[in-house]
C-alpha cells in the first residue's frame, strides 16, 4: 500500500510514537472491516525506520 511521506518537528521534550492502523484521516480505509494486514519485509533485508535527529 503507497503512503505519502509526511514530516514534523518533534519539540524537545515530546515523544514520538510510530502507529500501524488500518484506518487514519490522511489515507483513509486500507482493508476492508473485519480484514488483516500483515507488515513484513523481504528476506535478509530487515525493515527499519530511519529517524534524523538535529
Amino acid at each position: 500500500m503507497p503512503l505519502q511521506a509526511t514530516g514534523y518537528t518533534v519539540r524537545a521534550g515530546h515523544r514520538l510514537m510510530l502507529v500501524l492502523d488500518t484506518k487514519d484521516p490522511f489515507y483513509g480505509d486500507a482493508n476492508e472491516p473485519g480484514g488483516t494486514i500483515t507488515v513484513t519485509s523481504p528476506d535478509g533485508t530487515a525493515a527499519h525506520l530511519k529517524i534524523p535527529l538535529a
